[in-house]
């Protein structure tokens, strides 16, 4: 049986990118990520019968740990200096509010201190014992599922250095060739000449814009 009771909730909402909080913001501003996650703490504190009293939201925070997440931080300031008047956390998923069990066990204690309890929305592991047991197996499997992911992330990034590529979004008007980077006139020269044509047209007589058309003269670097 279990050993919730009605009471007064915070929510933790989270995403690891600011992209994360660009999608679908036609239909909801804060993205399609905190949006989902909020509809599902919403529904779980209606189930248990407990009322949100605060939103806090973490925007596009790709820390690990718990120490660097400064909304999560805020929310456990707000728990304490309002003692006894929460009784709930709820989070969407173990996974989005924890990314290592030391800091999931170790919080999850601090809020049982203060009187609180932490609570999954996606997740029920139930009570007692067990429970507990269960919420560590899933806190170590995220964390392996982190740490897996950052090596393979890494992997790929050093293969594709080796041979030549960039590891982050070429610059535009560069290209790769082999292992060496050069300038890919064949994409770039239609638009150079573009823009060469548009300073010289509409305002050669002044000087900022032979400023800029000297720039558009100045011969391209061919490595960066």
């Amino acid at each position: 049986m279990s050993d919730l009771s009605p009471g007064r909730a915070l929510t933790y909402l989270r995403v690891s990118t600011k992209r994360q909080m660009d999608t679908a913001v036609d239909i909801d501003s804060d993205g399609n990520s905190i949006a989902t996650q909020r509809e599902f703490v919403i529904r779980k504190a209606g189930l248990l019968g407990t009322t949100v009293r605060k939103e806090f939201t973490e925007p596009g925070t790709s820390a690990q740990t718990i120490e660097k997440r400064l909304v999560f931080r805020d929310m456990l300031r707000f728990i304490k200096e309002h003692p006894g008047e929460i009784d709930y956390v709820i989070i969407y998923m173990r996974s989005r509010a924890f990314r290592n069990y030391v800091d999931a066990g170790v919080t999850e204690r601090q809020l049982a201190a203060l009187g609180v309890k932490l609570i999954s929305a996606k997740e029920d592991f139930g009570d007692g014992i067990w429970g507990d047991a269960m919420k560590a197996v899933a806190d170590i499997m995220n964390e392996v599922q982190v740490r897996m992911s950052g090596e393979d992330i890494r992997s790929k990034l050093e293969h594709k250095a080796r041979s030549g590529g960039t590891i982050s979004r070429a610059k535009l008007g560069y290209g790769t060739h082999g292992s060496m980077w050069t300038v890919a006139w064949s994409t770039a020269s239609k638009s150079i000449r573009s823009a060469r044509r548009s300073c010289a047209r509409h305002s050669s007589s002044t000087p900022a814009a032979s400023s800029r058309l000297n720039v558009w003269q100045t011969p391209w670097r061919t490595s960066v």
